[in-house]
C-alpha cells in the first residue's frame, strides 16, 4: 500500500512547490487580471516530523476585497496541502513530475465538481 512516512526534505519541497504554484493559479482564475497587481504565496514548515506547514497569501488588488480573496486562496492552499500530503502517504507521488501530479489533482477537482 502507502508508505505511511513523513516526506523527505526534497518530496516536502515538491509538495510547497505544487502547492504554490496550483494557488497562485487560483488567484488568477479568480480575480481578473487587470485588477491583479502582485501575488506572494508562502508556505512555510514549522516541524517536519508533525507535518505542520504555515500558509500565508498576500494579494495587492487594484480593485476588490483582497483580505478576502486571500482567505478564500489560503483555504484552497491548505487543502490542496492535505490532498499532496494524503497522495504521498499512499505512494502516488511517486516517480511523477510536478505537472502529472497537477493534472491528477486537476482532474480530481474536475471530478467533484461535476459530482455537485
Amino acid at each position: 500500500m502507502g508508505e505511511e512516512r513523513p516526506p523527505e526534505e526534497a518530496e516536502l519541497e515538491q509538495i510547497i512547490e505544487i502547492a504554490s504554484r496550483l494557488t497562485t493559479e487560483y488567484i488568477i482564475n479568480k480575480v481578473p487580471r487587470d485588477f491583479l497587481a502582485g501575488v506572494n504565496v508562502k508556505i512555510e514548515v514549522i516541524d517536519v516530523e508533525k507535518l505542520v506547514l504555515s500558509v500565508n497569501v498576500d494579494l495587492d488588488l487594484l480593485e476588490g476585497n483582497a483580505e478576502a480573496v486571500a482567505d478564500d486562496a489560503s483555504q484552497y492552499c491548505i487543502d490542496i496541502l492535505d490532498t499532496l500530503i494524503n497522495m504521498h502517504l499512499t505512494g502516488q507521488l511517486n516517480g511523477r513530475s510536478n505537472d502529472e501530479i497537477i493534472a491528477i489533482i486537476q482532474g480530481k477537482a474536475k471530478n467533484s465538481d461535476s459530482d455537485s
